[in-house]
């Protein structure tokens, strides 16, 4: 399994890497917590405050090289693959042990070059992969004991403090123990203080800071929505999926036909093909679709391939159907990543190479492009310009306090301002106004760079 991930990897740390916009985002949002701006209040985006957390880290560690987040991700996912098999071993989900799953969750993180990315879908499946486990032993009435419903309470409360869309999971939860646990009133409020009590924390701890009303507009409100950029069209995206997608449903026919469960394995095997079905509808509510956005259907789609290639009686058609699936995949994910052409486009994904502010170093841009960050730090705090834009178009003091705070505290050498949106605001601040000057339509900072 490791080696199967190392071979497949090593490649990719001699090719340039590949920027997209998620991981523009992650790197921004890492750099901007950074300089000491407060996430929501004066660094203003919608990314999950765990995600946050983590960008920072990544930041502080490594910066902005690439090829060492690209090594963090893959060793997320090798992770992710020795949990998924464990957690399969340990509730017996298949009658012998096997390493199996694991080895074909492996294969399928690389259906695309972007799996290869630190983002907050790749951190949140984490959870999800912690949370499924507690489930499995929940539906085992021997197990059913608190600590473990509040488990599985927390971490799908922790997976939705990296994606919110996660939130769809902790809903199919529900569904799924009132289907298969007939769970008592007190249960159920255990999986709901384990589910908010990350929430609360970080509620208690802008309200106490004064900053919650930008926590729940920046945050809750601004991630409560069904809008989707989608990064790939979904001709490209079934064209990624369509050769694991086959063999998927394959194996559900076959497994319908030829497999014997104990009643405890058919359960189970229920509760992957419902945690299938709510990783499509979590896929398609999702705001930001990417190809790494199937992510959430690896441990169904292990599950189901390794079933089948288990029930296989002729151990060469197997052998031969798991090397047809390897090469497709491995061989897809090369011609995909060198740019192939294809049915996949990758150009609304991948961040194009402009920089038009010269040798400045930190710019600030009051427009939505935000390519020109590739090779310019952010300054001030706009991170997302859609959630920006109702704090430039605002006369209130609180307001143009909230600005100063963010150029004062993260300086940029320039200000791209096309509408000059700063004059009114800057009418209130005649300080920090005489620290730039504009022209055309920029401001430059009077300060030596």
């Amino acid at each position: 399994m490791f080696a199967l991930l190392l071979a497949g990897f090593l490649p990719l740390l001699f090719l340039a890497p590949i920027p997209t916009y998620p991981v523009l985002r992650a790197v921004l949002v890492g750099e901007t917590a950074n300089t000491g701006l407060r996430l929501y209040a004066e660094a203003i985006d919608s990314t999950a405050p765990l995600a946050a957390w983590a960008f920072q880290l990544l930041d502080v560690f490594f910066g902005r090289s690439l090829p060492a987040h690209s090594c963090v991700a893959a060793g997320i996912l090798f992770l992710e693959a020795a949990i998924f098999v464990r957690l399969l071993i340990t509730n017996r989900v298949y009658p012998d042990s096997t390493y199996v799953p694991g080895f074909v969750f492996v294969v399928l993180c690389f259906l695309s070059f972007d799996f290869f990315t630190v983002t907050p879908a790749l951190l949140g499946s984490l959870m999800l992969l912690l949370a499924l486990n507690f489930l499995f032993r929940e539906l085992e009435f021997r197990e059913q004991r608190d600590e473990t419903i509040f488990l599985l309470g927390f971490y799908l409360g922790a997976a939705t403090l990296f994606l919110f869309s996660y939130i769809i999971f902790f809903i199919g939860t529900l569904a799924l123990l009132a289907i298969y646990t007939r769970p008592t009133g007190r249960r159920i409020l255990l999986l709901l203080l384990g589910f908010c009590f990350l929430h609360l924390a970080f509620t208690t701890y802008h309200f106490y800071h004064g900053t919650l009303a930008y926590w729940w507009t920046h945050f809750y409100r601004a991630n409560f929505t069904v809008a989707t950029t989608a990064y790939v069209s979904g001709a490209g995206l079934f064209g990624l999926v369509i050769i694991p997608l086959a063999y998927l449903l394959f194996s559900l026919l076959v497994m319908s036909r030829e497999a014997r469960f104990t009643k405890y394995q058919s359960q189970l095997f229920q509760v992957m093909f419902w945690w299938m079905i709510f990783a499509v509808v979590e896929w398609l509510i999702t705001r930001e679709r990417t190809p790494q956005s199937f992510i959430t259907f690896l441990p169904s789609a292990s599950y189901f391939i390794s079933y089948y290639l288990l029930l296989i009686r002729r151990r060469w058609i197997a052998e031969w159907m798991t090397r047809l699936l390897v090469a497709t995949i491995l061989a897809g994910f090369y011609l995909h990543r060198a740019g192939t052409p294809g049915i996949v486009d990758y150009r609304k994904l991948r961040v194009s190479a402009t920089s038009p502010f010269g040798g400045y170093t930190r710019v600030m841009a009051l427009a939505p492009q935000r390519d020109f960050y590739l090779h310019h730090r952010l300054g001030g705090g706009f991170i997302d310009h859609n959630l920006a834009t109702p704090l430039l178009e605002a006369g209130y003091m609180e307001s143009v306090e909230r600005l100063s705070s963010m150029i004062i505290k993260n300086p940029p050498d320039v200000i791209w301002d096309p509408e000059d949106r700063l004059a009114a605001h800057f009418v209130h601040l005649p300080r920090l106004a005489s620290q730039y000057r504009r022209e055309g339509d920029r401001y430059y900072r009077r300060v030596s760079r």
